[in-house]
């Protein structure tokens, strides 16, 4: 077994780690491993699984989207920590949104794009 020391802990951290110990009745170095343990075994190893595993979670926010069921927590639906907690809107109401921006979606075109076309036509439209 390997052996892993964790040095400069933030003391909010620990307390709350300690404090979490003690409402699973374990050493403090128990619950860090249990946390450790149950954090690795939810995350996908690889960059492609981690990338068809938000690929997934999308689609699974979009489906309970339109169906008007709606998120509670993007953060957590998403597997996104820095996005847990932050205020989502209605279910109703991200429907609706949802709507409003499928419909200003374009479908592809058959032509190829001519992306110096288009950017000449942007330029003498700014001169």
């Amino acid at each position: 077994m390997a052996s892993l020391t964790i040095d400069d802990l933030d003391d909010a951290a620990l307390e709350r780690l300690e404090a979490m110990a003690r409402n699973h009745n374990r050493s403090v170095a128990d619950e860090a491993k249990s946390l450790l343990v149950e954090h690795l075994n939810d995350v996908p190893a690889s960059k492609a699984e981690r990338e068809a595993d938000l690929d997934r979670r999308v689609a699974l926010v979009l489906e309970k989207i339109k169906s008007g069921e709606g998120v509670s927590d993007l953060g957590i639906a998403l597997g996104q920590p820095a996005l847990v907690g932050h205020p989502v809107r209605s279910p109703e109401e991200q429907k609706r949104v949802f709507e409003a921006i499928m419909a200003l979606r374009v479908p592809p075109s058959s032509e190829p794009f001519d992306q110096k076309a288009f950017t000449d036509e942007l330029w003498s439209f700014v001169e």
